[in-house]
């Protein structure tokens, strides 16, 4: 649709570090942690260059949610803020699938993004919620609260 996409950075440390057979992986949670937060922190500095609007399939909001992390995790999420409104989907158990990135079961997704609204609403972003409606009527619900692909912030 002319918007550029930054994937999520988690799937993307899972593939590699399974490709290698490295420790990131959720099992060593702070170091999965501190891999992901890097990346999204990566990802964001190089959309700088961009022109426009680009949508992010998660930051580092969602990295943090878990009580007790440590001040820098914090520090990254304030530095590398995105925009104060967030589109959000609930997990939807018609089409929730896990797979080889995605290892976590429905109850366990759930019980995450409970979480992860409570600590965007507790850092002030304004939430919207993407119906659960067919892949098009999502689309359409995006497009109609963006800004076209290459407008000025």
């Amino acid at each position: 649709m002319g918007y550029p996409v930054i994937e999520e950075a988690g799937r993307q440390v899972v593939r590699e570090q399974a490709l290698i057979g490295g420790p990131g992986l959720p099992d060593d949670i702070d170091h999965f942690l501190d891999l992901t937060i890097s990346r999204t922190i990566y990802a964001m500095t190089m959309a700088l260059a961009q022109n426009g609007p680009m949508i992010m399939d998660r930051c580092i909001v969602d990295q943090i949610s878990d009580p007790g992390q440590p001040a820098w995790r914090l520090e990254a999420a304030r530095r590398f803020a995105v925009n104060r409104t967030v589109f959000v989907t609930p997990p939807w158990p018609e089409i929730f699938a896990t797979d080889t990135e995605r290892r976590h079961g429905f109850v366990a997704a759930e019980a995450m993004y409970h979480q992860q609204m409570r600590t965007y609403r507790d850092l002030g972003y304004d939430l919207v919620h993407i119906p659960k409606s067919p892949v098009p009527d999502r689309i359409a619900f995006l497009l109609e609260r963006l800004p076209p692909p290459g407008a000025k912030p």
